[in-house]
């Protein structure tokens, strides 16, 4: 078997345990955009469009297809910012991601305190709330990953990168007893909670 890790191992795995559970709220304003937010949508957008209703299912996929359109510029931008040694930390990234999770939210928040009446938020209010969630799931889980696996003990490697898994299954769970108070709230008052959190 491979010999006890050293004091300094000890230390690393700790550091990044720590840097899973700060994850965690994170992942819990995030996650809630797959369930609330379609509800929400449902609810208060003006989904009206000359060409009929765009269903509001449709936003299940738009935070993907934002992730998808950023992660060529955050590599452009990365590999920029390394070459005149600019480039953030890991864990400043991280912090990045929460960051705009949280702005994400108070968009959410902004639309319905503006427009509090049912089907009655501009769906641009949407549009950049659920951009912006795509966007920030790129600044924060693929580099904690990436965190993880390069820095975490070679004698621990797989089991934390499980309890990374291990965290976002947690951030979902919490997200669900989070989101039982959306019906107890105004809209714009969840989503400011939400924003709470992520930030």
């Amino acid at each position: 078997g491979l010999p006890p890790m050293t004091g300094e191992e000890r230390r690393r795995r700790g550091g990044l345990l720590a840097t899973d559970l700060l994850t965690i709220p994170c992942t819990v304003g995030y996650g809630m955009i797959s369930g609330i937010g379609i509800i929400w949508v449902d609810q208060f957008v003006n989904l009206a469009t000359p060409l009929g209703a765009v269903p509001a299912g449709w936003f299940a996929s738009a935070d993907s297809f934002a992730s998808i359109l950023t992660a060529p510029v955050l590599i452009a931008l990365w590999t920029w910012q390394a070459r005149s040694r600019q480039e953030p930390a890991g864990i400043t990234k991280i912090a990045i991601g929460c960051i705009l999770v949280g702005s994400s939210s108070l968009m959410f928040a902004a639309g319905s305190y503006l427009s509090p009446d049912p089907r009655s938020v501009p769906i641009g209010w949407a549009i950049a709330a659920f951009g912006g969630m795509g966007v920030a799931f790129m600044w924060y889980w693929p580099v904690l990953l990436a965190l993880i696996s390069g820095h975490a003990p070679r004698k621990v490697n797989s089991t934390m990168m499980g309890v990374t898994f291990l965290s976002l299954f947690l951030g979902s769970i919490i997200g669900g007893w989070v989101g039982s108070f959306y019906d107890q709230m105004s809209p714009a008052l969840f989503w400011s909670l939400n924003a709470g959190i992520g930030f």
